[in-house]
C-alpha cells in the first residue's frame, strides 16, 4: 500500500528546523552549559543572546509559495498532535509526582528563601483585613511588602484551603504551557516531523533540568506564576486577541514588571499600524484591569510607597556582586553582567531600560513600515516582546537564574505555533522538485 507524502515549502521546513535549534540552544545555554562552569563562561551568554534573537527573527521571514518543496510521510505527521498531547500530560503528571515528594521534604521557610513567606504575609493580611503594603516585621526588621498584586493574589486559594503555595506555581506555569501546546494539539494541518522531534527534545531537556539539577526553582521560588502570565501574553500576541492581550499585560506588569519599557512601544505600534478598534480594545482591557487590581485598591491610597519599591531591589546590587564573587567570575548564569564590573553594575539598569525600549520600538516600526511585504506579520508583536525581554534580562544587574525562566520558556510558544501553522501545502502527491526526508 502506497503512503501519500505531505508536501511542505522548503523554506518553511528549513526555517522550522533553524527555529527549533535556536530554542534548543537557548535552553541548553541557560541550563546544562552553565553546569560545565567557567569553560563556557562568556560563550554561554553569547549563545543565549544570539539564540534568543533567532527565536525573534526567524519566524518573521515570509514564506513564498513557490515550486520548491520538500516532502515527509503523512502518517507520521498525522499523529504528532496526539504525541504532543500525551507529552504534555506526561510532563504534568511527572512533575506532580516528583514535586509532591520534594515539597513534603522541604517546607516553605524564610531561613532558606523569603519570597514565598513574604507572599504568605500579603495573602494573610488581605484575608484578615490588615493593611497589605506596609513594613513586614513578620519577615525581617528593615523590610516592606514589595510584591505587586498579581505576584501574590494567585496564591490566595492556597491560603484559603491550606495547601502548599508551590502547587500554585506549578499550576500557573502549566496553564501557560497549555496555551503553548494548544496550537500543536488542535492543529488540523500536517506538522513537520524533524523540527517537531527537535522541539520535543528541547522541551524535555529544559524542564528536566529543573527537576534533576536545579530543584531550587520549584522549592524556593514563585516564578512559575510569572512564567504563566508571560506565556499567556505570548499566546495572546500570536492570536491578536487584544482583549486578552490587555489582561495578560496586566498580569505581567503586576507580577515581574520587566515589560514596562516594551508597553509604550507596543501601544504606539498598535495605534499607528492596527485599527482604532483594536487599539481601544487593548487600552480598555489594560486600563480597566490595572485599575481594578492595582490603581483603585492600592496605588491611589499611597502612590509614594510604590515609587520607592524599586529602591528595595537596587540596594542589594552591591551585596549580590560581593557575596557571589561576580568580579572573580565565580557566578554562573546567562546575561551581560560578565562584561561589567561591580563598579559599573548600577549602570546596567540604564542599559536595560534604554535597550529594552528601543529594540522593540525599532523592530515594530520597521515591521509596520514594511507591512506584509517580505515579512510574516503574525509574529511581529510576539517578536517585539521577546526582543525587549532579551535586552532587559541581558542587562539585569542581579542575574538570579530563576528570573530568566519566563523569557526562555516563552520561546516554546512561538516554536509550537510555527510548527502548527506554517508552510504546509494542502495537496498530496508529486511535485516538480522534491527532496525526500
Amino acid at each position: 500500500m502506497q503512503i501519500d507524502p505531505v508536501i511542505f515549502d522548503r523554506r518553511y521546513y528549513v526555517l522550522a528546523i533553524a527555529l527549533a535549534f535556536c530554542v534548543l540552544f537557548e535552553g541548553l545555554s541557560y541550563t546544562y552549559i552553565q553546569d560545565v562552569g567557567s569553560v563556557f563562561y562568556y560563550s554561554s551568554s553569547i549563545l543565549y543572546f544570539l539564540s534568543g534573537l533567532g527565536v525573534c527573527l526567524l519566524p518573521l521571514v515570509a514564506i513564498d509559495k513557490g515550486d520548491k518543496a520538500i516532502k515527509s510521510v503523512v502518517a507520521l505527521s498525522r499523529y504528532l498532535p496526539v504525541f504532543f498531547a500525551l507529552f504534555f500530560v506526561f510532563s504534568l503528571l511527572y512533575h506532580i509526582g516528583f514535586l509532591n515528594h520534594l515539597y513534603n521534604r522541604f517546607p516553605v521557610d524564610k531561613q532558606w528563601e523569603d519570597m514565598l513567606p513574604a507572599i504568605q504575609v500579603g495573602c494573610r493580611r488581605l484575608l484578615s483585613g490588615s493593611k497589605i503594603y506596609a513594613p513586614t516585621p513578620e519577615m525581617w526588621d528593615d523590610t516592606v511588602f514589595q510584591y505587586l498584586p498579581t505576584m501574590w493574589m494567585p496564591f490566595l486559594p492556597a491560603e484559603i484551603f491550606s495547601f502548599d503555595y508551590r502547587w500554585i506555581t506549578l499550576g500557573l506555569q502549566f496553564i501557560g504551557l497549555a496555551f503553548a501546546f494548544a496550537p500543536l494539539i488542535r492543529s488540523k494541518k500536517n506538522i513537520p516531523l524533524i523540527p517537531s522531534l527537535i522541539a520535543a527534545t528541547a522541551f524535555f531537556f529544559f524542564i528536566n533540568f529543573f527537576l534533576a539539577r536545579s530543584i531550587n526553582y520549584w522549592v524556593l521560588t514563585e516564578e512559575g506564576v510569572v512564567t504563566g502570565f508571560y506565556l499567556l501574553l505570548s499566546a495572546a500576541l500570536l492570536s491578536r486577541n487584544y482583549w486578552l492581550i490587555g489582561l495578560a499585560m496586566t498580569g505581567c506588569t503586576l507580577s515581574r514588571y520587566s515589560l514596562v519599557f516594551w508597553i509604550p512601544a507596543y501601544f504606539a505600534f498598535v495605534f499607528f499600524y492596527r485599527s482604532r478598534a483594536e487599539f481601544w480594545k487593548l487600552a480598555l482591557s489594560y486600563g480597566a484591569s490595572m485599575s481594578v487590581l492595582f490603581i483603585i485598591p492600592f496605588f491611589i491610597k499611597d502612590s509614594a510607597y510604590f515609587f520607592h519599591i524599586p529602591a528595595t531591589y537596587t540596594r542589594y546590587i552591591d551585596r549580590f556582586w560581593l557575596e557571589n564573587h561576580v568580579d572573580q567570575h565565580k557566578y554562573l548564569s546567562v546575561g551581560f553582567f560578565k562584561f561589567f564590573t561591580s563598579k559599573l553594575s548600577h549602570s546596567m539598569n540604564i542599559w536595560a531600560a534604554v535597550s529594552s525600549f528601543f529594540a522593540p520600538l525599532i523592530l515594530l516600526f520597521w515591521a509596520g513600515r514594511k507591512g506584509n511585504r517580505g515579512i510574516n506579520d503574525k509574529y511581529v508583536e510576539y517578536a517585539s516582546l521577546k526582543i525587549s525581554l532579551i535586552f532587559f534580562y541581558g542587562f539585569i544587574s542581579m542575574p538570579y537564574q530563576y528570573v530568566f525562566m519566563p523569557v526562555t520558556l516563552m520561546s516554546f510558544v512561538v516554536l509550537f505555533s510555527y510548527l502548527a501553522d506554517g508552510g504546509a501545502r494542502a495537496e498530496k502527491g508529486h511535485s516538480p522538485s522534491f527532496q525526500q526526508l
